[in-house]
């Protein structure tokens, strides 16, 4: 089938405009047309429907409300993503499963009804800017860490007690046994944020985007997510933990506000972009045992004006300095000699962030290495800056 051309007068019976989805009906030898979405904005997905394919009902402008009928089970991705007036959501059915990307970008969406969902996928509601209240279901047993990464409005997450994999507390989402934190809401108000003892994982992007969030203790924290504090623009102070054994890439990038922290001797890897774009930044200590940074580690960090690097560093990425004062001083605890073998004439890291760069596998950080190695001047050409070594 090619194109239909609708009469003016059916238009007009039908209040039929440019621009809006139609629905062709076949009964048996009768075939009608309708409106997909009603005068009001309302969509009903029919009981005789159980999956919502591929990218089906995405960008419908019209599409307000939507009421998924009682036998969907799949929700599959993108399948409503980008309608961007849609503001509530019903789920008719028992179980249903959401795909990847599936209500992605739906930037009005307010009301949505997890009760009956069992499974949140990878970005399913990103940038949803207008979710406050999010109640899961007591029978979510897979969410992934990015299910909500965006949603800048969510105040809390609430999780009923018979949940066998999840729990809530004040608003933040955790695994069951309290080790591993999962989600921290954007729009939570609260400025200081001490983590229980039982904490030792923070998930990728935890807490990222966080807007309220000024000081936290990462207390017995052994590993940090990806982009775990990505974003949140009045962090002002970091208490690391005694116990990581590196910074994951972009852990910290884009925290405008950062002014306190210092890297532990824990530390061994500060990885890719790590502290990019900390633009209040103005002196960091990296720990004794640090032998690895990352490419852009420290890149935009505008006002740095000193940084110390132990003589155990091993591999300077690409650019790990670029964007920051001319003037910076750098406090190399090692020889001059040492110091020029490091930038120069040594195999040093240059990362592909895009490419999934470096990921940290197990408690070996010996693995934790990138695919490809080139030879580099890690210094940007032409950068001044001032370097105090030992005599």
């Amino acid at each position: 089938l090619g194109r239909i051309v609708i009469p003016k007068e059916i238009r007009k019976s039908l209040r039929i405009k440019n621009g809006d989805n139609l629905e062709i009906v076949v009964d048996g030898e009768n075939i009608s047309l309708r409106k997909l979405v009603d005068n009001n904005g309302v969509l009903v997905i029919p009981d005789s429907v159980t999956s919502i394919k591929n990218r089906s009902l995405s960008l419908i402008p019209e599409l307000k409300e939507l009421v998924i009928g009682k036998n969907v089970r799949d929700i599959e991705a993108y399948a409503f993503s980008e309608c961007y007036n849609l503001k509530k959501v019903t789920i008719l059915s028992k179980e249903v499963v959401i795909y990847p990307n599936a209500f992605k970008d739906c930037i009005k969406l307010e009301e949505f009804d997890f009760s009956k969902v069992i499974t949140i996928s990878h970005h399913s509601f990103e940038n949803c800017v207008c979710l406050k209240e999010v109640k899961l279901s007591s029978k979510l047993d897979i969410l992934s860490e990015t299910a909500f990464l965006g949603c800048k409005g969510i105040e809390y997450f609430d999780i009923p007690r018979q949940n066998k994999d999840f729990v809530s507390c004040d608003g933040v989402v955790y695994s069951k046994d309290l080790s591993k934190l999962l989600f921290y809401p954007c729009a939570k108000k609260d400025k200081v944020f001490n983590l229980s003892d039982e904490v030792n994982v923070i998930s990728a992007n935890a807490f990222s985007y966080s807007q309220y969030l000024e000081e936290v203790d990462l207390k017995n924290v052994s590993e940090l997510g990806i982009s775990c504090f990505k974003g949140c623009s009045n962090l002002k102070k970091v208490k690391m933990s005694s116990k990581a054994k590196y910074i994951n890439q972009e852990s910290f990038k884009d925290c405008l506000n950062l002014i306190d922290i210092n890297v532990p001797d824990n530390i061994k890897v500060i990885s890719g972009k790590a502290f990019m774009g900390c633009k209040s930044l103005k002196e960091i200590n990296i720990g004794s045992n640090v032998n690895h940074i990352g490419d852009e580690a420290f890149k935009d960090c505008v006002l740095l004006e000193k940084l110390s690097l132990p003589k155990t560093i091993e591999k300077l990425g690409n650019n790990f300095i670029g964007g920051v004062k001319e003037d910076l001083e750098i406090l190399y605890d090692g020889t001059i000699e040492e110091w020029n073998n490091l930038v120069k004439d040594r195999n040093v890291c240059v990362s592909h962030q895009s490419q999934n760069d470096f990921h940290y596998y197990g408690d070996d950080v010996d693995k934790y290495v990138p695919d490809v190695w080139e030879k580099e001047i890690v210094i940007p050409e032409g950068f001044k800056y001032k370097l105090t070594v030992k005599k």
